[in-house]
């Protein structure tokens, strides 16, 4: 019976330890720049936001479903105008690029690591545009020094060690 007890308070500190870490910082910005709290949102409204899927599509139910639900989120919340481009082969990431950039989208974002060299090609043919690639460093190769791009990555070891305390 002290066995049963004392593993659930341990699962049960677990688990608020993940949530108070999954959390925001205490200056209510969850991206941890120190920016603006929920009541102090930004409009996004006129700010035109195009998105590439790698072949995965959006919907695997993982990386790409979850960058669309952000960009369907950024469009209910921030009033920004979204538009999602599905690559049904890698041949596809380029011309897709290209075409959001053409049209004249404020920001053109790439879904992982596997659109790097495609988005470092377009990012070189427009450069007047803007592009971001999710979950990849700009400091890492292809790119070098393209002032167009942004990598947009996460800080894996915060939720890493987490899970590992647990898994201890």
């Amino acid at each position: 019976m002290r066995t049963r007890q004392w593993l659930a308070a341990f699962f049960a500190c677990g688990l608020l330890t993940v949530g108070f870490a999954c959390g925001g910082d205490d200056d209510g910005d969850e991206a941890g720049g120190g920016g603006t709290t929920t009541e102090e949102t930004a409009s996004g409204e006129g700010t035109r936001v195009g998105l590439v899927s790698d072949v995965g599509r959006f919907n695997d139910r993982s990386f790409n479903q979850s960058a669309l639900e952000g960009l369907q989120r950024a469009e209910d919340e921030l009033g920004i105008t979204g538009r999602p481009v599905e690559s049904r082969q890698t041949s596809d990431y380029v011309p897709n690029l290209g075409t959001l950039a053409r049209e004249g989208f404020d920001l053109t974002i790439g879904v992982g690591f596997r659109l790097a060299e495609a988005l470092n090609t377009a990012a070189k043919r427009y450069t007047d545009s803007n592009f971001a690639i999710i979950d990849y460093s700009v400091n890492a190769p292809p790119f070098a020094k393209n002032p167009n791009v942004q990598g947009l990555t996460f800080a894996t070891n915060e939720n890493s060690y987490m899970i590992g305390c647990l898994a201890a």
